[in-house]
Protein backbone atom coordinates (compact mmCIF):
# COMPACT_ATOMS: atom_id res chain seq x y z
CA UNK A 1 0.00 0.00 0.00
CA UNK A 2 1.08 4.07 -0.04
CA UNK A 3 0.43 4.25 3.65
CA UNK A 4 4.38 5.36 4.42
CA UNK A 5 3.55 8.29 1.87
CA UNK A 6 1.46 9.87 5.13
CA UNK A 7 2.66 7.62 8.11
CA UNK A 8 5.87 6.61 9.40
CA UNK A 9 7.00 2.78 9.12
CA UNK A 10 9.15 0.98 11.80
CA UNK A 11 8.74 -2.42 13.45
CA UNK A 12 11.93 -4.76 15.23
CA UNK A 13 13.91 -6.72 13.32
CA UNK A 14 13.09 -10.95 14.17
CA UNK A 15 14.50 -12.12 17.35
CA UNK A 16 16.00 -14.51 15.67
CA UNK A 17 17.81 -12.07 13.23
CA UNK A 18 19.18 -9.63 15.75
CA UNK A 19 22.41 -8.90 14.92
CA UNK A 20 23.27 -11.26 12.70
CA UNK A 21 21.09 -9.32 10.07
CA UNK A 22 24.18 -7.08 9.46
CA UNK A 23 27.22 -9.98 9.28
CA UNK A 24 28.64 -10.45 5.94
CA UNK A 25 27.17 -14.03 5.87
CA UNK A 26 24.35 -13.43 8.58
CA UNK A 27 23.91 -17.69 8.29
CA UNK A 28 20.10 -17.42 8.14
CA UNK A 29 18.59 -18.86 5.10
CA UNK A 30 15.19 -17.34 5.17
CA UNK A 31 16.78 -13.96 6.44
CA UNK A 32 15.65 -11.16 3.87
CA UNK A 33 18.30 -8.45 2.62
CA UNK A 34 17.93 -5.54 4.71
CA UNK A 35 18.83 -3.14 1.86
CA UNK A 36 16.00 -4.34 0.32
CA UNK A 37 13.44 -4.93 3.20
CA UNK A 38 14.16 -1.13 3.84
CA UNK A 39 13.76 0.04 0.01
CA UNK A 40 10.40 -1.56 -0.30
CA UNK A 41 8.53 -0.81 2.80
CA UNK A 42 9.91 2.85 2.98
CA UNK A 43 10.55 1.80 6.61
CA UNK A 44 12.21 5.32 8.97
CA UNK A 45 13.13 3.29 11.70
CA UNK A 46 13.87 -0.60 12.74
CA UNK A 47 14.73 -1.88 16.02
CA UNK A 48 17.33 -4.10 16.57
CA UNK A 49 18.39 -5.13 20.27
CA UNK A 50 20.34 -7.72 19.67
CA UNK A 51 23.31 -4.71 18.28
CA UNK A 52 23.13 -3.68 21.95
CA UNK A 53 24.87 -7.12 23.37
CA UNK A 54 28.06 -6.89 24.31
CA UNK A 55 30.17 -8.67 22.06
CA UNK A 56 29.16 -7.41 18.94
CA UNK A 57 32.44 -7.35 16.10
CA UNK A 58 33.23 -3.56 14.99
CA UNK A 59 32.10 -4.50 11.27
CA UNK A 60 28.67 -5.77 12.44
CA UNK A 61 28.24 -2.27 14.11
CA UNK A 62 29.83 -0.70 10.42
CA UNK A 63 27.35 -2.21 8.75
CA UNK A 64 24.35 -1.40 10.97
CA UNK A 65 25.35 2.01 11.03
CA UNK A 66 25.40 2.21 6.90
CA UNK A 67 22.36 0.42 6.59
CA UNK A 68 20.32 2.36 9.32
CA UNK A 69 21.80 5.52 7.43
CA UNK A 70 19.47 4.29 4.42
CA UNK A 71 16.28 4.35 6.05
CA UNK A 72 14.17 7.30 6.54
CA UNK A 73 14.54 10.78 4.53
CA UNK A 74 17.23 12.35 3.06
CA UNK A 75 16.71 15.66 1.81
CA UNK A 76 19.03 17.31 -0.80
CA UNK A 77 19.34 21.11 -2.37
CA UNK A 78 19.27 20.42 -5.87
CA UNK A 79 19.78 23.89 -7.03
CA UNK A 80 19.40 27.14 -5.40
CA UNK A 81 19.04 30.75 -7.38
CA UNK A 82 19.42 34.07 -5.69
CA UNK A 83 17.84 37.01 -7.26
CA UNK A 84 17.98 40.60 -5.86
CA UNK A 85 14.93 42.56 -6.38
CA UNK A 86 15.70 46.34 -5.09
CA UNK A 87 15.75 45.74 -1.48
CA UNK A 88 14.79 42.18 -1.62
CA UNK A 89 16.76 38.60 -2.19
CA UNK A 90 14.42 36.25 -3.57
CA UNK A 91 15.58 33.10 -2.14
CA UNK A 92 14.70 29.89 -4.76
CA UNK A 93 15.61 26.15 -4.08
CA UNK A 94 14.78 22.68 -5.56
CA UNK A 95 14.70 20.20 -3.00
CA UNK A 96 14.51 16.56 -3.27
CA UNK A 97 14.08 13.21 -1.44
CA UNK A 98 16.93 11.31 -1.79
CA UNK A 99 15.58 8.50 0.61
CA UNK A 100 13.10 5.89 1.08
CA UNK A 101 10.58 7.65 3.32
CA UNK A 102 9.18 11.74 3.59
CA UNK A 103 9.53 13.44 6.39
CA UNK A 104 6.53 12.87 8.47
CA UNK A 105 6.01 16.73 10.72
CA UNK A 106 5.36 20.06 9.92
CA UNK A 107 8.20 21.38 9.82
CA UNK A 108 8.35 24.49 8.66
CA UNK A 109 11.40 26.06 6.72
CA UNK A 110 13.60 28.83 8.15
CA UNK A 111 16.06 30.78 6.19
CA UNK A 112 18.37 33.14 7.09
CA UNK A 113 21.20 35.73 6.29
CA UNK A 114 24.36 35.90 8.02
CA UNK A 115 27.33 38.08 7.67
CA UNK A 116 30.97 37.51 7.32
CA UNK A 117 31.57 36.41 10.89
CA UNK A 118 28.51 34.79 11.13
CA UNK A 119 26.75 36.61 12.75
CA UNK A 120 22.14 36.26 12.12
CA UNK A 121 21.26 39.77 10.03
CA UNK A 122 17.70 38.50 8.72
CA UNK A 123 15.65 35.80 9.47
CA UNK A 124 13.01 34.32 7.20
CA UNK A 125 9.67 31.56 8.08
CA UNK A 126 8.71 29.84 4.66
CA UNK A 127 5.31 28.84 3.78
CA UNK A 128 7.11 25.59 2.56
CA UNK A 129 7.56 22.64 5.16
CA UNK A 130 8.94 19.58 4.35
CA UNK A 131 6.00 17.38 4.53
CA UNK A 132 4.86 15.83 1.44
CA UNK A 133 8.42 15.80 -0.75
CA UNK A 134 8.62 12.00 -1.31
CA UNK A 135 11.62 10.25 -2.22
CA UNK A 136 12.61 9.70 -5.97
CA UNK A 137 10.45 12.07 -7.38
CA UNK A 138 10.69 15.62 -9.42
CA UNK A 139 12.78 18.14 -6.78
CA UNK A 140 9.79 20.74 -5.15
CA UNK A 141 10.53 24.18 -5.42
CA UNK A 142 10.53 26.31 -2.62
CA UNK A 143 11.00 30.42 -2.10
CA UNK A 144 11.18 33.28 -0.22
CA UNK A 145 12.18 36.65 0.09
CA UNK A 146 14.89 38.33 2.87
CA UNK A 147 14.61 41.72 3.52
CA UNK A 148 17.48 43.67 2.25
CA UNK A 149 16.92 47.18 3.88
CA UNK A 150 19.63 49.12 5.67
CA UNK A 151 22.25 46.65 5.15
CA UNK A 152 25.66 47.57 3.96
CA UNK A 153 27.05 46.67 0.63
CA UNK A 154 29.04 43.15 1.22
CA UNK A 155 28.82 39.52 1.28
CA UNK A 156 26.25 37.53 3.07
CA UNK A 157 26.06 34.09 3.49
CA UNK A 158 21.93 32.74 2.86
CA UNK A 159 21.39 29.61 5.31
CA UNK A 160 18.19 27.17 5.44
CA UNK A 161 17.13 25.01 7.80
CA UNK A 162 14.32 22.64 8.70
CA UNK A 163 13.04 24.62 11.91
CA UNK A 164 11.88 22.13 14.78
CA UNK A 165 8.59 23.40 16.34
CA UNK A 166 9.07 22.59 19.63
CA UNK A 167 9.92 25.14 21.86
CA UNK A 168 13.24 23.72 23.02
CA UNK A 169 13.41 21.45 20.00
CA UNK A 170 16.98 21.56 17.87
Amino acid sequence: TNVWQTRPIGGEIRTDAWGKVFDAEPGLPALQDFAACVSETHVSWLMDSGMFKAGNPPERRARAIEQARRMGYEFHVAQVALTREDKLLRVQIQIENRGVAPFYYPWPLRGALLDSSGRLLREARWARVLTGILPQTAPVLAEQMIDLADLPVGRYRVILQGANPLPSGQ
